[in-house]
């Protein structure tokens, strides 16, 4: 892999993919603030189970997410400090641990809503509900899943590409010249 998302550079690829990633946890930790803050005043839910449940992933995604901004922004410093071949080898492994991450959160999600399924299509009010209110997290847990596999990708070809140019010695640098 050369490029990421086939026009842009590898290490503005992985910078990007971090600007996104901290982008991203930030808005999660914001959003799960602001819930829950105000969820009983949002939503009416019909039972204490579907408002347990929801606090519960709520306090947990405020969690996960926290320790992921961390982490992603380990990999914004990484991915802007390029001499370190082994931390950009381990940020596209925080990245492979957050594709089952990411998959836990999504099927924790969806667990609940199967679960209480009446009580949320009452809070939500789609007269469609029961194909609907699954739908969303089913598509984001594929979309998800791809396109964090494939940043993955990118800081690890990322790493290959550094170790490669900062080993003057290896055959396969491409500013290395060979001697005849």
């Amino acid at each position: 892999m050369q490029k990421c998302c086939f026009c842009i550079s590898l290490k503005p690829g992985v910078i990007i993919i971090s600007v996104l990633s901290l982008y991203n946890a930030a808005t999660v930790i914001f959003a799960t603030i602001i819930t829950l803050n105000n969820s009983q005043k949002i939503y009416n839910y019909p039972s204490n189970a579907v408002y347990t449940y929801s606090l519960a992933y709520t306090i947990v995604s405020l969690i996960v997410y926290s320790l992921l901004f961390v982490a992603f922004s380990f990999g914004l410093y990484v991915s802007i400090q390029e001499r370190r071949v082994d931390l950009i080898e381990h940020y596209a492994l925080i990245l492979y641990a957050y594709v089952l991450i990411s998959a836990a959160m999504y099927l924790g999600m969806i667990f609940i809503i199967l679960n209480n399924k009446k009580e949320y299509c009452e809070v939500i009010r789609v007269k469609d509900c029961t194909n609907f209110i699954l739908l969303s997290p089913v598509i984001g847990l594929i979309i998800s899943i791809l396109l964090n596999i494939y940043f993955a990708q990118i800081v690890s070809a990322y790493a290959k590409q550094t170790e490669l140019l900062l080993n003057p010695n290896n055959p396969n640098n491409p500013n290395t010249t060979v001697q005849v």
